[in-house]
C-alpha cells in the first residue's frame, strides 16, 4: 500500500511511505495518532498481503528498533513465541481505501438541510 504519514498527526508535517504493508501503517497509526495514516491507496490487486509473518515481524523490528519493541509486541499477538499474527486485508488493519470508500450521496439522498439553495 502507499499511503501519507502525518508526523505526531500534524497536518503540516506529512511524509509519503511507498509500498508498505498494511501491519506497518497500523505501527505508524500507533506511534503517529488514530487519524495520521491518510491517502491511503492500494498497489497490488490482491486484497490479502501474502508476506510471511515472521520476516515482516523482523522487517518492523528492524525499522523500528529496539525502542518499539513492546509496542510491536502489544500490537501482534504471538510475537513472544515467534509465530506473530499480523494483519493482512485492510479491514484487518482497520483501514479502508480511499479507492473503494463510500461515494458522496447524490442530491436526492442528501438531508433536506443540505440541499443547495434554491435561486
Amino acid at each position: 500500500m502507499n499511503c501519507t504519514v502525518r508526523l505526531g498527526g500534524n497536518v503540516d508535517a506529512e511524509v509519503q511511505k511507498f509500498n508498505i504493508t498494511v501491519a506497518e501503517a497500523v505501527v505508524l497509526r500507533s506511534i503517529h495518532g488514530s487519524d495520521a495514516v491518510v491517502k491511503i491507496e492500494r498497489v497490488v490487486p490482491e486484497k490479502r498481503d501474502n508476506t510471511p509473518h515472521r520476516s515482516e515481524y523482523e522487517h518492523l523490528r528492524t525499522t523500528f528498533g529496539p525502542s518499539k519493541e513492546k509496542l510491536l509486541q502489544t500490537l501482534f499477538p504471538g510475537s513472544l513465541t515467534g509465530n506473530p499474527k499480523l494483519p493482512v486485508t485492510f479491514e484487518e488493519g482497520g483501514f479502508q481505501d480511499e479507492d473503494e470508500a463510500a461515494p458522496e450521496p447524490d442530491a436526492k439522498s442528501r438531508s433536506p438541510d443540505l440541499q443547495p439553495a434554491m435561486a
